[in-house]
């Protein structure tokens, strides 16, 4: 019987949650599901797709919506999605569901069933996104508010990694 096209936010969340149900319940990922995962995480360590890569535009398309997922779920979410949608469900659901899927998944996150999601998301982690040696952490002196300009990029292919950099001084306009 083939499946139902899904065409709205909620129908979408409601799938992604009843598979994160049956992912608890059966403990492991099926091997098509542990491809999706794996294409998901390579395609986020490297930034997005190759240019040789088929179906580029698709594999942009699908890159962005995961990283917005990451940004928002963490890589929970980003496992959730891999095995529960994949490239071509993600292109195929339409711009204002790709904007609004992670927002809504984030509001009913307390349905996503989370404990292997996240044991899943922890190993691909390990696997794409290994430490670097060479971390390390330095702390800026505390500002007082309205005096600095803090600015976060996200690194990308180090697990959702950020680092912040504080700018002082006066700011002119120059004319």
């Amino acid at each position: 019987m083939p499946q139902k096209k899904l065409t709205s936010v909620k129908g979408y969340a409601n799938k992604l949650i009843n598979v994160s149900k049956t992912l608890k319940n059966r403990m492991e990922l099926k091997p098509a599901e542990e491809q999706r995962v794996s294409e998901a995480f390579a395609l986020l360590a490297a930034g997005g797709p190759l240019p040789s890569a088929k179906a580029l535009m698709n594999k942009r398309i699908y890159v962005k919506f995961l990283q917005r997922v990451e940004k928002i779920l963490g890589l929970m979410g980003v496992v959730l999605c891999a095995v529960g949608l994949g490239v071509s469900a993600v292109v195929s659901m339409g711009e204002q569901c790709r904007v609004d899927l992670p927002h809504k998944l984030k509001k009913r996150e307390e349905e996503i069933a989370q404990g292997d999601l996240q044991n899943i998301a922890n190993t691909y982690s390990t696997k794409f996104f290994p430490p670097s040696n060479s971390q390390a952490t330095t702390t800026a002196p505390a500002l007082k508010e309205n005096d600095h300009f803090a600015l976060s990029v996200r690194l990308a292919g180090h697990g959702g990694m950020t680092a912040t950099s504080q700018f002082t001084g006066d700011a002119y306009k120059l004319t």
